[in-house]
């Protein structure tokens, strides 16, 4: 059975402080962290959107699994290092 990262409770989790994190700000520096937080999930969707038409139909054409994989990482990286610079006091344990 596939699991969706979105279904993921790392995910979940991960979205939780990254929202913290945005909350945590104002004005523009805000609105970079939400852009970069709707870039991750975009990235996530397509992912799981790879995944899912690779299993329906595996001779399909459409992204790759590495290049959409390689998105999420890089997505996630901007945003860790966004929370880091203008959050910092923003963990993992804050948003559990």
């Amino acid at each position: 059975m596939f699991s969706k990262i979105k279904d993921l409770d790392r995910y979940k989790q991960d979205q939780k402080r990254f929202r913290l994190a945005i909350d945590s700000t104002e004005g523009g520096i805000q609105e970079q962290g939400k852009k970069l937080l709707a870039n991750l999930n975009s990235a996530v969707e397509s992912f799981d959107n790879v995944m899912e038409q690779f299993i329906s139909d595996p001779s399909g054409s459409r992204m790759d699994h590495a290049t959409a994989q390689k998105h999420i990482a890089e997505s996630k990286n901007a945003l860790e290092n966004w929370v880091l610079r203008h959050a910092p006091n923003i963990h993992v344990e804050t948003a559990k």
